[in-house]
């Protein structure tokens, strides 16, 4: 067997007969049994992880703009506003072309993009020797790099947050066109975006610059446990996630002299687990010693989490949770 190998298989702590005999269990349920429910979440989970690795979404939820234009942005990127198309593809409507553009399909690239009342507000936003690389992007490459307030001249500061606003503003205009009958010219919709960009501006910078967004230190520090408790202070981590892994900890009493310390070299696991192996010893050490009336720190709340709440996770991990329970319920 290989030596990496080993050290995987040394990572994982094995089951006790305390716990029983194996059985069948459905990971992805509280109770262990197999559900349609379980079943659409996991599925749903699988559609978040892609979304989370999109930067596109990390680049709308930071939009620094307002609220009820991140809003629309949101919306814009999952291609859900209600362009005539959209409609005519749920059924809504039976024409999917725009009123005012006749034989155009109105979709969320016409609409917002090629639209000759689009453009009519574009061409008085963007420089004329900025035009041509700021239309030739495909509809995702140009949301994303104008979101990333990259500006084609790269001269505006806030360019991200009032390309967004511009968005916004388009297709408010195009909703009153359309509801009202009422027809802005395209120099009263800049106008517009210029004054919510001041607004937006404004809240951001103060009359000295930046507002401070120093991050505040906060000092902690040990604390002793009371008298005839003992403390015990643990840690894991990995070079890796997952990799190399060791753990440790120690015991104190309530004056703060050492009692006892331990480290361990598990092999190759998550830092999770070496969190979880770290919190076991911990414990199993202390009732080693005899001690009942404990008080464990450990600098992981996932780790702290899995074990202290009630919902049970069939992984790699089950045994160092159930373990950690049975110590912490002991009399």
């Amino acid at each position: 067997m290989s030596s990496p190998l080993i050290l995987i298989l040394a990572g994982y702590n094995p089951p006790t007969p305390q716990l029983g005999e194996d059985k069948v269990y459905w990971r992805h349920s509280t109770g262990g049994q197999f559900s349609v429910n379980s079943a659409y979440w996991i599925q749903e989970d699988s559609r978040a992880t892609h979304q989370q690795n999109d930067p596109l979404w990390k680049i709308i939820w930071q939009w620094k703009g307002l609220e009820r234009v991140k809003i629309f942005l949101w919306t814009v990127a999952h291609g859900a506003i209600m362009t005539n198309e959209v409609r005519w593809r749920r059924k809504i409507t039976s024409n999917p072309c725009f009123s005012h553009c006749l034989t155009e399909l109105e979709t969320i690239i016409h609409a917002l993009h090629d639209c000759p009342n689009a453009l009519g507000v574009w061409d008085r936003i963007i420089e004329v020797a900025d035009r041509e690389a700021f239309y030739s992007l495909n509809w995702y490459t140009w949301l994303l790099n104008n979101l990333r307030f990259n500006h084609p001249s790269s001269k505006r500061k806030f360019w991200g947050i009032e390309f967004g606003i511009v968005l916004w503003q388009i297709w408010k205009e195009r909703n009153h066109r359309i509801f009202s009958s009422s027809t802005s010219p395209y120099t009263s919709t800049v106008q517009v975006i210029r004054r919510l960009m001041g607004d937006v501006i404004h809240s951001m910078v103060g009359e000295s610059g930046f507002k401070d967004n120093t991050k505040q230190r906060v000092c902690i520090g040990w604390r002793y446990p009371p008298i005839d408790w003992v403390k015990i202070n643990v840690d894991g981590c990995s070079k890796g996630n997952p990799g190399v892994a060791g753990a440790g900890g120690i015991i104190r009493d309530a004056m703060g002299r050492w009692i006892v310390g331990f480290a361990l070299n598990i092999g190759i696991c998550t830092s999770v687990s070496a969190e979880l192996w770290a919190i076991t010893n911990g414990l199993k050490s202390a009732w080693s010693k005899g001690f009942q009336k404990i008080i464990l720190e450990s600098d992981s709340s996932l780790a702290v989490d899995l074990i202290t709440k009630n919902k049970i996770i069939i992984d790699k991990n089950y045994n160092l949770i159930m373990q950690a329970r049975e110590l912490l319920a002991k009399e």
